[in-house]
């Protein structure tokens, strides 16, 4: 999703965009920043204009703000190319960490045992000094976003860099990217292409190559499901019938003709 102009016109906006409170949350997309003093997720309630806050500052520090508050984040590198972020909050002990492809840039404590309110509205690309409104060029987001998802808990250190290399793809599951697509106003476009330059699209062309070539079924898919053994997920070729729109993971624990499990070949793990 390309946000060419730093424009008050261009953003992404969903309403009714959350249905639970949330005490715990994760938030990763990859991103390139062309521009600072940015905001990029703001999840607004009519109690507090940014009750989740992800805003850019000088010297391209991104930082995570709860309930307002804020401000004190780190530094990001080589910010003009595609990099994978993750944001991390809980309410328990306030615990905030931020994630720069999979490594971690640093913790504070904020707003411990507050709880975020259900029902706010969703904006990318903007600063917000009202509910769901109040947008400034100045404060304006330039650059492309993909692969934003939000989930209801704290995703470990080994699923964030899984997802950072491309071994991982796995939805939010209180917001998905595929949500935020037919949301855009202004001069927002929205690319339904990949762009191979990002780890987990590369990977996943490379697997379905992979899975064309070598499966006699007409079509096969990569994808990555749960096994019956103790090992969990894994990467497997799936037909069509098997797959499911609103979700990446399948469960083949029962025998199924749906999917070949290539217990003997290991080439579809090396494409990465």
């Amino acid at each position: 999703m390309d946000f060419p102009s730093a424009s008050n016109k261009n953003y992404v906006l969903i309403k009714d965009a959350v249905h639970e409170e949330i005490k715990v949350f994760s938030l990763c997309f990859w991103a390139k920043f062309l521009q600072e003093h940015a905001g990029v997720f703001v999840y607004s309630s009519p109690t507090h204009d940014a009750e989740i806050g992800v805003f850019l500052y000088s010297d391209f520090v991104l930082d995570l703000i709860i309930k307002e508050s804020g401000k004190n984040g780190p530094a990001i590198s080589h910010h003009k190319s595609w990099h994978f972020y993750c944001l991390q909050w809980r309410s328990s002990d306030g615990l905030i960490l931020i994630y720069q492809d999979g490594k971690n840039l640093g913790t504070r404590i904020e707003s411990k045992g507050y709880t975020i309110p259900f029902k706010g509205i969703v904006v990318l690309g903007q600063e917000l000094d009202s509910y769901g409104g109040g947008f400034q060029t100045a404060q304006a987001f330039k650059g492309s976003l993909a692969g934003l998802n939000l989930w209801s808990q704290f995703l470990t250190a080994n699923i964030i860099q899984g997802m950072a290399s491309g071994v991982l793809n796995v939805n939010g599951n209180l917001l998905q990217w595929r949500n935020f697509r037919n949301h855009t106003f202004g001069n927002v476009t929205a690319r339904h292409g990949s762009e191979a330059e990002i780890p987990e699209y590369r990977v996943q062309s490379l697997r379905d190559k992979w899975c064309a070539e070598n499966i006699t079924e007409v079509l096969t898919y990569a994808r990555f499901v749960l096994g019956a053994d103790t090992d969990g997920y894994r990467w497997r070729c799936v037909a069509p019938a098997a797959m499911l729109d609103e979700n990446m993971c399948y469960n083949i624990t029962k025998s199924s003709s749906l999917y070949y499990p290539m217990d003997t070949n290991e080439d579809i793990f090396g494409n990465n």
